[in-house]
């Protein structure tokens, strides 16, 4: 079975990046149903100016909010499918 894993980088959380990881993993759990929970790899809350997130940001192009990944690796990490959200775009 593959996991997934959330990502999270925003302003609002780098005066507290532990207190916005807490809050994510539990708005996540009463979403999920528990069979889903077990899937869920790991919530990981990054800085804006985190080197990932910034190449994943360049991995995205045009100004849709949502974007969609296949097959990469970004830094370390091997992706298989990812969605990114991206606000920033919808300014």
């Amino acid at each position: 079975m593959m996991g997934w894993d959330v990502f999270l980088a925003a302003p609002w959380v780098e005066s507290d990046l532990d207190g916005a990881r807490r809050s994510l993993v539990a708005e996540l759990a009463s979403w999920l149903e528990p069979g889903e929970r077990t899937e869920l790899g790991g919530v990981h809350v990054l800085r804006p100016c985190d080197p990932f997130v910034c190449e994943v940001l360049e991995r995205v192009e045009g100004h849709e909010l949502v974007h969609e990944l296949h097959a990469k690796m970004i830094g370390d990490v091997d992706i298989a499918r990812a969605v990114v959200i991206n606000s920033c775009s919808a300014e």
